[in-house]
């Protein structure tokens, strides 16, 4: 949605609200793209939102890696067959896991 917001001797400029953007159209010039003449039209427009869904589930099977030791994690590692460096740090192994129990769902 397009709409006017201020001219000058220059020309006119335009509000992108889908691109977020001014837009300016020198004077003398049509613009290539509607304009809506009804700003009030412009107070909600839906845009789409990234969803990120996190299950309890998940979140407790976090919870509860993060109180099992380096060594105890590398024997988790170890009985899922994955594959991480043998100096990883705990942070590394946790995100393995997490993430092959995500892979597997």
């Amino acid at each position: 949605m397009i709409i006017k917001t201020d001219s000058n001797s220059n020309g006119t400029f335009y509000w992108d609200n889908v691109e977020k953007r001014t837009r300016f159209v020198r004077k003398g010039e049509t613009p290539e793209f509607e304009v809506v003449e009804n700003p009030e039209t412009m107070l909600h427009v839906e845009t789409p939102e990234k969803q990120t869904i996190e299950t309890t589930e998940t979140k407790k099977q976090t919870d509860d890696i993060q109180l099992l030791t380096v060594k105890q994690l590398r024997e988790v590692v170890k009985d899922k067959g994955l594959d991480v460096p043998a100096n990883a740090d705990k942070k590394t192994l946790i995100d393995a896991i997490v993430q092959a129990d995500e892979d597997d769902e």
